[in-house]
């Protein structure tokens, strides 16, 4: 009965210390771009830091037209012109093509991002 008491015991300060790290954890949490938006604007400039990456070793490896390339792989040439995604490409693409640095192209596509309306990155806005 007492080990019993103990293990639940247990159980119950592991609960609780996840609780509390849970808690402690939600203040630094980053915002929404907005309600519908599903991602945070933080997800959007790391999206661009791995854009950044991918180009960096299509360039470094001496790829043929490394840009193009890029541009493949987020499927640029399938978004529809003024919708979010060819916007969003369309801002971070001239930071990334000319090697800006890690933090700048964080920092552009997260503005962008912040400066859309709510609903603008749901997938039926952004392709």
């Amino acid at each position: 009965m007492l080990v019993n008491l103990i293990q639940a015991s247990r159980v119950t300060q592991m609960s609780l210390l996840c609780l509390a790290l849970a808690l402690s954890i939600v203040p630094v949490l980053p915002t929404f771009a907005g309600p519908g938006a599903g991602l945070t604007c933080d997800h959007w400039g790391e999206n661009a830091r791995n854009v950044l990456a991918d180009y960096r070793i299509r360039v470094e490896s001496g790829m043929t037209d490394p840009q193009v390339g890029t541009k493949d792989m987020v499927s640029y040439e399938n978004m529809a012109e003024g919708k979010t995604g060819k916007r969003y490409y369309d801002t971070i693409f001239p930071k990334i093509f000319a090697l800006a640095s890690p933090e700048e192209v964080y920092l552009v596509a997260r503005d962008f991002c912040e400066s859309m309306p709510d609903d603008a990155f749901l997938p039926e806005n952004f392709y």
